[in-house]
C-alpha cells in the first residue's frame, strides 16, 4: 500500500492514469471513487483551493467516512486494526502499539 500511496503523490493524475492502481468502489450516489484496498475512505467535499509554489492544495470537509468492517470493534473503528499510514518528516509509519490512555495516563503524575 505504502508504494501504491507514494507513486500517486509523485506522478500526476493529467499526465498518468492511476485508476488502476486500487480496486474502486463508489460512494451512495455513485459519483466518487473510492479504494477498496483502503481500510477507510473518506468523502470530502473540497471547500477551498490554495495555490502553493507550482500545485494546488485543497481543503475538504468530511461528509461521509466508510470503513472495512473487519477494522471494527463493538461496533467503533479500531485503530490497530485500521493500520493507517502516517507521513512525517518525508517518511511513512503506522501505529504500532498503545502507548496510554486519554486522561488516565496522566493521572500517574497528577498531584495528590
Amino acid at each position: 500500500m505504502v508504494q501504491k500511496t507514494d507513486y500517486c503523490g509523485i506522478v500526476s493524475g493529467h499526465k498518468t492514469d492511476k485508476s488502476n492502481l486500487f480496486t474502486s468502489f463508489y460512494d451512495e450516489l455513485g459519483k466518487a471513487p473510492m479504494a477498496e484496498e483502503c481500510t477507510m475512505n473518506f468523502l470530502c467535499k473540497v471547500i477551498q483551493t490554495i495555490p502553493v509554489f507550482d500545485f494546488q492544495m485543497f481543503l475538504g470537509e468530511i461528509e461521509a467516512v466508510y470503513i472495512n468492517e473487519e477494522c471494527m470493534t463493538d461496533g467503533k473503528p479500531d485503530p490497530l486494526k485500521i493500520n493507517p499510514i502516517i507521513m512525517m518528516d518525508s517518511n511513512y509509519y503506522d501505529l504500532g502499539k498503545t502507548v496510554g490512555t486519554l486522561f488516565k495516563t496522566g493521572l500517574e503524575i497528577l498531584p495528590k
